[in-house]
Protein backbone atom coordinates (compact mmCIF):
# COMPACT_ATOMS: atom_id res chain seq x y z
CA UNK A 1 0.00 0.00 0.00
CA UNK A 2 0.88 3.70 -1.27
CA UNK A 3 2.48 5.58 2.00
CA UNK A 4 2.38 9.06 1.53
CA UNK A 5 2.93 9.82 5.13
CA UNK A 6 7.11 9.11 4.23
CA UNK A 7 9.19 12.30 4.00
CA UNK A 8 11.49 13.05 1.56
CA UNK A 9 14.69 11.70 2.24
CA UNK A 10 17.40 11.40 -0.67
CA UNK A 11 19.34 8.29 1.68
CA UNK A 12 19.30 4.79 -1.29
CA UNK A 13 19.36 1.77 0.57
CA UNK A 14 20.66 -1.17 -0.48
CA UNK A 15 17.20 -3.32 -1.02
CA UNK A 16 15.65 0.21 -3.17
CA UNK A 17 18.74 -0.40 -5.87
CA UNK A 18 18.55 -4.16 -5.93
CA UNK A 19 14.81 -4.21 -6.60
CA UNK A 20 14.59 -1.31 -8.90
CA UNK A 21 17.18 -3.12 -10.75
CA UNK A 22 15.33 -6.50 -10.74
CA UNK A 23 12.32 -4.77 -13.22
CA UNK A 24 12.31 -5.60 -17.04
CA UNK A 25 13.44 -3.15 -19.39
CA UNK A 26 10.27 -2.99 -21.41
CA UNK A 27 10.63 -1.85 -25.35
CA UNK A 28 8.15 0.16 -25.93
CA UNK A 29 8.71 1.98 -28.91
CA UNK A 30 11.67 2.94 -31.49
CA UNK A 31 14.46 3.39 -29.48
CA UNK A 32 13.03 3.67 -26.30
CA UNK A 33 12.78 1.43 -22.85
CA UNK A 34 11.09 1.60 -20.16
CA UNK A 35 11.39 0.38 -16.50
CA UNK A 36 8.06 0.14 -14.32
CA UNK A 37 7.28 -0.48 -10.46
CA UNK A 38 6.23 -0.21 -7.31
CA UNK A 39 9.04 2.38 -5.24
CA UNK A 40 10.32 -0.10 -2.94
CA UNK A 41 10.38 2.90 -0.46
CA UNK A 42 6.77 4.58 -0.68
CA UNK A 43 5.04 1.90 -2.65
CA UNK A 44 3.68 4.49 -5.34
CA UNK A 45 4.18 3.63 -8.87
CA UNK A 46 7.66 5.32 -10.66
CA UNK A 47 9.51 4.54 -13.41
CA UNK A 48 12.21 5.42 -15.30
CA UNK A 49 12.75 5.90 -19.25
CA UNK A 50 16.02 5.54 -21.34
CA UNK A 51 15.89 6.45 -25.73
CA UNK A 52 18.83 4.25 -27.30
CA UNK A 53 21.39 6.98 -28.66
CA UNK A 54 24.64 7.24 -30.05
CA UNK A 55 27.21 9.72 -28.63
CA UNK A 56 30.04 11.26 -29.73
CA UNK A 57 32.88 11.97 -27.18
CA UNK A 58 36.57 12.83 -27.05
CA UNK A 59 39.11 11.09 -25.44
CA UNK A 60 42.39 12.33 -23.26
CA UNK A 61 44.42 12.42 -26.60
CA UNK A 62 41.26 14.24 -28.73
CA UNK A 63 39.83 11.27 -30.87
CA UNK A 64 36.68 11.08 -31.07
CA UNK A 65 34.76 8.27 -30.66
CA UNK A 66 31.21 7.05 -30.85
CA UNK A 67 29.07 5.04 -28.53
CA UNK A 68 25.81 4.34 -26.07
CA UNK A 69 24.70 5.22 -22.20
CA UNK A 70 25.78 2.10 -20.23
CA UNK A 71 23.42 3.34 -17.42
CA UNK A 72 20.38 5.28 -16.90
CA UNK A 73 19.46 6.98 -14.06
CA UNK A 74 16.36 6.17 -12.32
CA UNK A 75 14.84 7.86 -9.38
CA UNK A 76 11.42 7.60 -7.35
CA UNK A 77 9.29 9.75 -9.61
CA UNK A 78 6.26 9.50 -7.89
CA UNK A 79 3.52 12.85 -7.68
CA UNK A 80 2.69 11.74 -3.48
CA UNK A 81 3.57 15.15 -1.65
CA UNK A 82 6.51 13.79 0.82
CA UNK A 83 7.07 16.33 3.36
CA UNK A 84 10.21 18.09 2.91
CA UNK A 85 10.54 17.66 -0.51
CA UNK A 86 12.44 20.39 -2.47
CA UNK A 87 10.53 22.59 -4.76
CA UNK A 88 11.50 21.03 -8.20
CA UNK A 89 12.07 17.57 -6.88
CA UNK A 90 9.58 14.80 -7.39
CA UNK A 91 9.44 11.35 -5.54
CA UNK A 92 10.34 10.08 -2.04
CA UNK A 93 14.10 11.28 -2.61
CA UNK A 94 15.80 7.46 -3.09
CA UNK A 95 17.69 7.40 -6.90
CA UNK A 96 20.03 5.39 -8.37
CA UNK A 97 22.12 4.08 -11.54
CA UNK A 98 21.44 1.28 -13.68
CA UNK A 99 22.50 -1.26 -16.46
CA UNK A 100 21.33 0.57 -19.62
CA UNK A 101 18.68 -1.88 -21.66
CA UNK A 102 20.71 -2.44 -24.76
CA UNK A 103 23.37 -3.87 -22.48
CA UNK A 104 21.15 -5.92 -20.45
CA UNK A 105 19.17 -7.37 -23.07
CA UNK A 106 21.59 -7.76 -26.11
CA UNK A 107 20.53 -4.37 -28.07
CA UNK A 108 18.00 -2.39 -29.81
CA UNK A 109 15.77 -5.70 -30.74
CA UNK A 110 15.19 -6.66 -27.12
CA UNK A 111 17.08 -10.12 -27.67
Amino acid sequence: MADDSLPYDEATFPGWVKTVDSWPWQHVGPSKWKKVGQCPRCHHEIYGVFYERTILFSDDAGETHSGSPEEVYVECNCGAPHAGRPEKETGCGPDGFFPAPSKVQGGSDGS
